[in-house]
């Protein structure tokens, strides 16, 4: 899996931002999500993606479906 944190540009539609990506989580059980926090970005969530086009597809339907502006942290792999 593939995790990057998506962060609201604005920090007031941060509520606006979970509902969006609960609502396009029901449709697509493939995504793991977690809330995330950073002291540059503020409140956001972390994602689990099957890989990179997965990711930029869910983004995709973010910002077209729900007219979110969202920031992306760089895609990561844990490692063992």
């Amino acid at each position: 899996m593939v995790f990057s944190g998506f962060f609201p540009e604005d920090p007031e539609s941060f509520i606006l931002l979970r509902k969006s990506i609960e609502k396009l989580s029901i449709n697509d059980s493939s995504v793991t999500i977690t809330d995330d926090s950073s002291p540059a970005l503020g409140q956001g969530f972390r994602l689990g993606f099957l890989g990179l086009l997965h990711m930029e597809v869910f983004k995709e339907r973010l910002e077209k479906e729900f007219n979110q502006s969202i920031i992306i942290t760089s895609p990561n792999v844990p490692y063992k």
